[in-house]
């Protein structure tokens, strides 16, 4: 027996007496941390929405509520008190604390920050909420743009921080190049008329290759080894 779930609806039945069974019940609360290539998104903006609309709500950074259906959540709401929700004024009084209640937005979705019984009961009772805080965040085109030029090469990347990526084709080997000169390494992959090449070269030995900046991807260019190969494929060996 999912106990949760009971008390999910045994809940929403004395918080909305005459509910009516909906889909997005049964949908799963998404996690804030799961959002795909979340690394690659930059604050852009804040700001504060009169009468949200909480159904653009998609889940939650709260690891209590992860992998739970929208109804569970309901039915888990630690703070949940029957005798506060039983009449529209203590409902209204509750959604419209004072207190601040806090979203992210990603794309087109909302997370919750702060305030998960509020936003959790507003949802069940299509109730717009006053007042709420939120800090959007964008998508860095660029930084996708680097991802997607490695990934068809089949070379796998990540975002460190927001000051480095890491080229990470096998566990024994790693190229650590800052965000700043990512743009001139690929302008030079693209240039190259054995990018396969080099790429065998660099990856196929146990090494760590930081480049920080022009001057370290000039000493990387100037490898022996790399021009060596160079030479040779222009002579057709």
């Amino acid at each position: 027996m999912n106990l949760i779930l009971n008390e999910g609806f045994k809940r929403l039945k004395v918080i909305n007496p005459n509910f009516e069974y909906y889909d997005w019940y049964f949908s799963k609360v998404s996690e804030l941390k799961s959002i795909p290539h979340k690394e690659f998104y930059r604050k852009s903006n804040s700001y504060t929405i009169s009468a949200f609309n909480p159904e653009h709500v998609k889940g939650t950074n709260h690891c209590n509520y992860y992998s739970l259906m929208w109804i569970e959540m309901l039915g888990s709401l630690k703070r949940f008190k029957e005798r506060y929700f039983n009449s529209i004024v203590s409902l209204t009084g509750f959604l419209e604390c004072p207190d601040e209640i806090e979203l992210v937005k990603y794309g087109d979705d909302f997370y919750i920050l702060e305030g998960n019984h509020r936003f959790c009961i507003a949802k069940f009772l299509d109730y717009r909420i006053s007042r709420v805080l939120v800090t959007e965040y964008e998508l860095d085109n660029k930084k996708m743009e680097v991802i997607n030029f490695f990934k068809e090469k089949n070379i796998t990347i990540n975002n460190i921080n927001r000051d480095y990526f890491a080229i990470t084709p096998n566990l024994d080997s790693k190229l650590i190049i800052n965000n700043n000169i990512i743009y001139d390494f690929i302008e030079y992959l693209n240039d190259s008329k054995c990018n396969n090449y080099i790429s065998k070269l660099i990856f196929s030995q146990k090494t760590e290759i930081l480049i920080d900046n022009k001057k370290d991807l000039n000493n990387f260019r100037k490898n022996k080894l790399i021009s060596r190969i160079k030479n040779a494929i222009q002579q057709g060996v």
